[in-house]
């Protein structure tokens, strides 16, 4: 397994309107990473909270030196801020998780020992513990996915990965809204990335307010699927230009 020395890891958490889970979520990640990995950093993007978060996290910056907070004027939307994570990322490896308490941080020591043998791991959900209409949403996108870019991957929107920060670059991902993942795995396709998927546990949301479970969100992410697809595309001819080169 790899060593604490050799591994060095950015942890990326997007948060919006999560005044009653952040604070929770930071300290146990601190309270963790010690343990994996000598060198990490913690970038928390606020993506336009309208709550306390940014109070928060502004307070919390100055507890841990190892946390750095990106704050977005506006909430530019998921896959914005997870952009802006990846770019301010510096360690070799990067791990995004979502700030909302529904995952939990000492998992990802179950992805160490693929560390070297694989580009990606991917965590899935093993029980998904999220209302109906999001699990019933969660296929219908996942159909799409399929029908449209050939991803097989179980979870694709699962918000427990770790990648090598070198594969981000190479993907040059725009996506700003809920097609983040999908962009991502369709382009890792196309380049023939490894990726071990390992399962992971899911908890209910204890506190806070959902923001991916609106009708109106699911049918917007649908519709960006479709124009994705033609950038896929573009992708694929530029891939393939590459390796002839």
């Amino acid at each position: 397994m790899i060593t604490p020395e050799r591994f060095t890891l950015s942890l990326i958490i997007p948060a919006y309107n999560e005044e009653e889970n952040i604070e929770e979520v930071v300290k146990k990640v601190f309270l963790f990473l010690p343990e994996i990995s000598y060198s990490f950093e913690v970038i928390v993007v606020n993506d336009g909270s309208s709550d306390r978060t940014g109070e928060i996290l502004a307070r919390l910056e100055k507890k841990f030196k190892k946390l750095r907070v990106i704050t977005h004027a506006s909430n530019y939307g998921y896959g914005a801020a997870l952009l802006s994570g990846f770019a301010a990322a510096s360690q070799e490896w990067i791990f995004f998780m979502d700030g909302d308490g529904q995952f939990d941080i000492r998992d990802l020591i179950l992805f160490l020992p693929y560390i070297g043998k694989y580009q990606v791991i991917a965590g899935y959900r093993k029980k998904r513990m999220d209302k109906w209409y999001r699990i019933v949403y969660a296929r219908i996108f996942f159909l799409f996915c399929y029908l449209l870019f050939g991803i097989q991957i179980k979870d694709i929107n699962c918000a427990f990965k770790l990648i090598r920060g070198e594969l981000l670059k190479q993907l040059k991902l725009e996506s700003k809204g809920a097609t983040i993942n999908a962009e991502m795995l369709a382009k890792m396709k196309i380049m023939g990335v490894t990726i071990k998927e390992v399962g992971v546990e899911h908890f209910p949301r204890k506190r806070g307010r959902e923001t991916g479970g609106n009708l109106a969100v699911v049918v917007k992410a649908l519709l960006s699927l479709a124009i994705l697809s033609w950038k896929i595309r573009d992708f694929q001819a530029e891939n393939k230009y590459r390796e002839k080169q």
